[in-house]
């Protein structure tokens, strides 16, 4: 064979091996090119399922875990987003494009169904509505939670517009503080006259939700919409460390206040740790500013009242009375050793008639008595220990009153009668502080 044949030969097999290299080629591009287009093809909701597919399965979690992100992770925010989207398109395109007097519980009802259809695992999707406002919660498990985002959306007129988004993004783990709207956590509406324009506010409450303690932050938001300019500007975003197991969970909104009543800490040994506490939020010209001294009740405004130093204290308190100040000096001592016990009250207050402003609060305060002298407080009956008897060992003395009992927890006890005026819904005056009880008040305790 010649040299010149050699080489024809070879040329034409790489000629050859060439051709079939870019079919082969050809055939893996589109082979890339259908899964591409196969995927880009994907409904939302097939979509939605594959991202969820992408992250860590918590559904037989219960808090214990090393995971410090409680399963969450970036992709998450893919899933909100796709859902948020998915729940958008339905709205603007469906049958409530053009209808801006949405029923929200029927088109809650309508995407849950084909959001179950899907077979995605996701808890139901919350809405409200009010007045051309649709406001929407989405819920993603997580472990002992769940992830929960806030979307809102307003008609303009023409359309329905997007004016409200709140998610949670941030998954590192000492920042990650997910939100749970359920059960008294829900959305409140209130319109409101601002600037000639008609104006809407809309309140959401939500929890910091976690499995192994009850106290928990207790979050609010409260935005105010306008309607002309279809946007929606966030006047309140806070938060107060509540216990969220049970308890009270109240909101409400008007014209011009808003209220968030909790369960929060109170140093009251009667009551420890559980007391009645309230934000209060003035409304007007487009401001939400804190009510000083709000209080959910006269005994809460009380406790704030010994608490605070005598400075703050004078400013809600009946002019002219110098012997607050003196009692407040001597009570606001206590309040400061209160885990040591050194005052409790023995029952609620009382209103002083049915219709009066004048409430009335009592508490009993003195040293207390040494550990293991006092046993046991009953109902009817007080159990102290007598010195030289065996520990554990008690006499029961007869203790009818809640006063009585009370008083048995202290050595040389005394009573202050707290006389409290209500000068506004959760605002109160302290008027005057006595040793006995007004007489035309009904008997505490009673």
């Amino acid at each position: 064979m010649s040299g010149r044949y050699l080489l024809a030969s070879m040329r034409s097999y790489i000629i050859a091996a060439a051709k079939f290299s870019r079919v082969l080629c050809g055939i893996a591009f589109c082979a890339l090119a259908l899964t591409a287009c196969s995927a880009s093809h994907q409904s939302p909701l097939a979509q939605l399922s594959t991202t969820l597919a992408s992250l860590p399965d918590v559904s037989s979690q219960d808090g214990v875990s090393a995971d410090p992100s409680r399963g969450a992770r970036p992709a998450l925010t893919t899933a909100k987003h796709e859902l948020r989207d998915w729940i958008e398109g339905e709205l603007t395109g469906g049958a409530y494009a053009h209808a801006p007097n949405i029923d929200a519980d029927a088109f809650a009802s309508l995407i849950n169904s084909q959001i179950k259809a899907a077979g995605i695992n996701t808890r139901p999707v919350q809405m409200w509505s009010n007045s051309g406002v649709l406001i929407a919660v989405t819920s993603f498990n997580i472990e002992c939670g769940s992830d929960d985002s806030i979307y809102g959306w307003s008609w303009d007129g023409k359309a329905w517009r997007r004016v409200i988004t709140h998610e949670i993004t941030d998954y590192a783990p000492d920042r990650y503080k997910p939100e749970s709207v359920y059960g008294p956590e829900n959305v409140r509406f209130a319109a409101a006259d601002t600037n000639g324009g008609a104006e809407l506010r809309i309140l959401v409450t939500a929890l910091n939700t976690w499995c192994t303690s009850g106290w928990q932050g207790r979050r609010f938001q409260l935005y105010e919409l306008d309607r002309q300019a279809g946007s929606a500007a966030l006047l309140v975003d806070g938060e107060v460390n509540a216990f969220t197991n049970e308890g009270d969970q109240n909101a409400s909104l008007t014209a011009d206040r808003m209220v968030i009543e909790y369960t929060g800490e109170d140093l009251d040994p009667r009551k420890f740790p559980f007391g009645t506490r309230a934000s209060v939020y003035a409304l007007a010209d487009g401001k939400a500013t804190p009510v000083p001294w709000a209080a959910a009740d006269a005994e809460d405004f009380t406790e704030q009242w010994i608490a605070a130093p005598w400075a703050q204290s004078s400013t809600v308190s009946a002019p002219g009375n110098r012997r607050l100040e003196q009692w407040h000096i001597h009570l606001h001592s206590l309040s400061l050793r209160a885990n040591n016990g050194e005052w409790t009250s023995f029952a609620d207050a009382v209103r002083c008639g049915d219709h009066s402003d004048i409430w009335e609060y009592a508490i009993v305060f003195g040293t207390p008595r040494p550990d293991g002298d006092l046993i046991a407080v009953g109902p009817s009956t007080i159990c102290r220990h007598i010195p030289g008897e065996p520990p554990g060992s008690c006499t029961s003395v007869p203790a009818p009153g809640q006063l009585a009992r009370a008083k048995a927890t202290f050595i040389h006890p005394s009573t202050a009668y707290f006389i409290v005026r209500q000068i506004a819904p959760n605002r109160f005056s302290m008027t005057n502080i006595q040793v006995k009880p007004r007489a035309d008040c009904p008997a505490i305790g009673a």
